[in-house]
């Protein structure tokens, strides 16, 4: 009993160095035996499997006696064409440096990051200690982050928008126009509002600020410096835990532009026929209530008023005849003559055609 006290320290703890041999071996196979890793030694020349310890065993059945590359890796001809023993030894032939590796293990299918290191055996010759940590779930997940990546930076490269990252500075530190021939390879760096008319730069800025501030995404239309036109979508992003960086999928909308702006000069020059013209003009839906009229200035309020029926201001004879030849010109896609008197005893003589108006087809003019 005194000895076996003698034998702990001050801590409580058990001195390994004051145990007899026997029980050190014990000991350390209890450890070893503990880990969730295959350990093992192999010689270096022999390739004889000189310890195992439990998951080793247990995984792959290998024991102390057995060839390494015939019980750990089944390789059918010979050492493996990967063994690392060439690499453990130094100029001199003595241990040298830890080599680490990952490796596929062909009898149970799973990838190992692997610790090997030359020592000297307890016989004095020089052996392999292996230490071979199963990684095969993080490289599944590895392959499929690489695989999700080259799909990502596919879509990146062959997208019609330009796709930028601007950081606090408004400088640009990504752009998918890096990977196509056309692109600028010194765009990285410079400032985004170097891309955009002077006018724009105050409003831009604010817009950062509050997509930031919100991480909210917003829509922001600028003129360029060749006079090509740009929406932009301003997006909050994240990298490596910043948050004070945007990015900005960009089109060009130029074309759209010049369409829109075309329509509305279109616009500005019928509105204006419209309003000069001697006729009244009188777009009516399917319960023959008023929608538009160019004649504002010429006809009483009433009829003008929102969606006022056409027949308010007809005398109430016309009022049938006017109905039918409405649904047999919305019905037929024809144009039809109609004289009427109105209620103050003036005679009109009207044209009435179908029309489409937001997708009713039911309307006329």
């Amino acid at each position: 009993m005194k000895k076996q006290k003698d034998e702990q320290t001050s801590s409580g703890l058990l001195d390994i160095q004051a145990l007899p041999v026997q029980s050190f071996d014990q000991t350390m196979n209890m450890v070893l035996d503990s880990i969730d890793a295959m350990v093992y030694v192999a010689d270096l020349k022999s390739y004889e499997l000189l310890f195992t310890n439990k998951y080793l065993k247990d995984n792959l059945g290998a024991i102390p006696g057995q060839i390494c590359w015939k019980s750990i890796q089944n390789s059918p001809s010979g050492p493996c064409g990967f063994c690392p023993n060439d690499k453990l030894l130094n100029d001199k032939g003595e241990p040298g440096e830890v080599y680490r590796w990952e490796q596929f293990n062909t009898v149970d299918n799973r990838w190992y990051d692997t610790i090997d290191r030359a020592i000297r055996w307890s016989d004095g010759r020089l052996a392999r200690l292996t230490i071979a940590t199963d990684v095969t779930e993080r490289k599944k997940m590895q392959d499929s982050l690489s695989e999700t990546n080259e799909k990502l930076n596919t879509l990146l490269k062959n997208s019609p928008d330009l796709i930028w990252v601007i950081d606090h500075n408004f400088n640009i530190i990504y752009s998918n126009e890096i990977v196509k021939a056309s692109a600028n390879k010194n765009i990285l760096g410079q400032s985004v509002l170097t891309y955009m008319k002077e006018d724009y730069h105050h409003k831009f800025e604010k817009i950062f600020y509050q997509v930031i501030e919100n991480q909210k995404t917003t829509t922001f239309e600028y003129e360029g410096l060749i006079g090509r036109w740009w929406e932009a979508e301003v997006a909050p992003i994240s990298l490596s835990s910043s948050f004070d960086n945007v990015m900005l999928i960009t089109r060009d909308i130029t074309a759209r532009k010049i369409v829109k702006e075309s329509l509305i000069e279109s616009n500005e020059r019928l509105n204006t026929l419209l309003k000069n013209s001697p006729d009244s003009i009188l777009v009516i839906n399917q319960k023959l209530q008023i929608l538009y009229s160019n004649a504002y200035d010429r006809m009483e309020a009433k009829l003008v008023s929102d969606k006022l029926s056409v027949l308010e201001n007809m005398d109430p004879v016309f009022h049938e005849p006017f109905e039918s030849s409405f649904w047999d010109a919305v019905n037929n896609r024809k144009t039809l003559s109609f004289d009427y008197k109105d209620k103050q005893g003036k005679w009109w003589e009207t044209r009435i055609a179908q029309m489409t108006v937001s997708s009713d087809a039911k309307c006329a003019m």
